[in-house]
């Protein structure tokens, strides 16, 4: 049962102690009740709701059950912390003579086997599953999901536990709250529930419509290609596969080693550095062009190039616009390894763009709509369609002016203001009388 010296303490661990308090089984009533005799004090609220909960439990209201709780609302650093509150079982410090089948007597302290032995359990074990909508219940105005993840253990490898890991988990998890992220935080899982836990968040289909971003966090060993886990791994690829089914942006951090060089101060063994290579399409995926006005990605990003933002912002603006206008055809991907800002407008002392406005021309829709772009005043780049109509024009034109073909007055009264545009749109005066 939990102490009564330990509940400040506890309560001062519990996130939304009202959501707590209805998954351990205490009422609307019981817990409004709570609210309006502390009204204005949270911190009186918590330690009302334990006091409440240990009377009414007695002996069952453990710091283990409250931790599990805890887990299932996945709230694992709180949990974590709970189990550090609770007391040191007596039984650690015992020890006791174990016949190992052989004739002589060995002495060990089996307090500190079956310690050992719980920790690797309550760390190896998968923890309780994840509860959707008691998180979106918790968090109802966030402005997405993340998780977090730290692991300390891999399987077969030599080095020992990595510490700094929770650290960083509790870190992440800190920022990402106050970004008004709702974040689910596990610790030392294995491969399976990596991704059962992925497959969970990305699925799930009853977020509130302020949920618009999600992110992924991970700190612990990784290989090449894949993040380690005390069971195996998980493949970069696979931890995307799980997330192909949400529709919103993906955000994955990932603190973890690819591979077993390390980087040379002298830089003679050193990868690529300080660089960014953007590309028009995704790996093993094509990418597309029309032949007269070049490529559906390219072209986008010559006109984006002179916008007034970061690079990483350029290519971003590209991504959007290649979608709405071109949708389901490419998408683009970016490799950077940038150690600076670059903007490369203002860098070039903020030139005028070659480009029309977007106000000035019509956006394509399909592959086959193009716009126009200035020229000497005059208009360059049109499509193929327009192309094909002025020339046979012209030729109609030359033919008509040389006398090799008459006009009826209907004809000339239609065809009069139509050859009176065309011949003033190119400035050319030839013709004109």
């Amino acid at each position: 049962m939990i102490r009564d010296v330990d509940i400040a303490r506890i309560a001062g661990e519990l996130p939304q102690w009202q959501t707590v308090a209805s998954n351990l089984g205490m009422g609307q009533l019981d817990i409004e009740d709570i609210e309006n005799n502390n009204r204005g004090a949270p911190a009186d609220q918590r330690k009302s709701f334990l006091r409440k909960w240990i009377r009414r439990d007695g002996n069952a209201a453990t710091y283990e059950k409250l931790s599990e709780v805890l887990e299932k609302l996945c709230e694992q650093g709180a949990a974590e912390k709970i189990r550090g509150i609770a007391p040191k079982r007596p039984w650690r410090e015992t020890s006791v003579i174990i016949n190992l089948t052989t004739p002589c007597y060995k002495t060990v302290n089996l307090g500190n086997m079956l310690s050992r032995l719980w920790s690797w359990w309550s760390g190896q074990s998968q923890s309780a599953p994840v509860d959707m909508n008691a998180i979106c219940q918790i968090n109802p105005n966030a402005k997405g999901i993340a998780v977090v993840i730290a692991n300390r253990n891999t399987q077969g490898r030599t080095e020992k536990p990595l510490q700094g890991v929770i650290v960083d988990r509790d870190n992440m998890e800190r920022a990402l709250k106050i970004l008004q992220f709702a974040v689910v935080t596990k610790t030392d899982i294995g491969r399976d529930e990596m991704l059962s836990l992925l497959t969970a968040v990305a699925t799930y289909r009853n977020y509130p419509h302020t949920y618009q971003r999600m992110v992924m966090v991970f700190s612990g060993h990784g290989i090449k290609d894949a993040l380690c886990t005390h069971d195996g791994s998980v493949t970069i690829d696979e931890i995307k596969d799980r997330f192909k089914p949400a529709d919103c942006p993906k955000l994955f951090f990932i603190d973890a080693c690819r591979g077993r060089f390390a980087m040379k101060k002298d830089g003679t063994t050193s990868p690529l550095i300080d660089y960014l290579m953007a590309f028009s399409t995704m790996p093993d995926h094509v990418s597309y062009e029309d032949s007269t006005y070049g490529g559906y990605w390219m072209s986008l990003l010559s006109r984006k190039l002179f916008e007034d933002k970061s690079i990483f912002d350029v290519l971003t603006i590209v991504n959007a616009d290649l979608k709405k206008k071109y949708p389901k055809t490419q998408q683009p991907a970016l490799d950077s390894a940038l150690n600076v800002g670059v903007n490369l407008f203002q860098e070039a002392g903020c030139p005028q763009s070659p480009f029309l406005r977007d106000d000035e021309r019509d956006s394509p829709s399909t592959p086959n709509d193009h716009w126009l772009i200035e020229a000497d005043g005059h208009c360059g780049q049109m499509s193929v369609e327009y192309d094909r109509f002025i020339s046979v024009f012209t030729l109609i034109l030359h033919l008509y002016t040389a006398g090799f073909l008459q006009l009826k007055p209907l004809d000339q009264h239609l065809c009069g203001p139509v050859v009176h545009t065309f011949l003033c749109c190119f400035g050319n005066t030839k013709y004109q009388d």
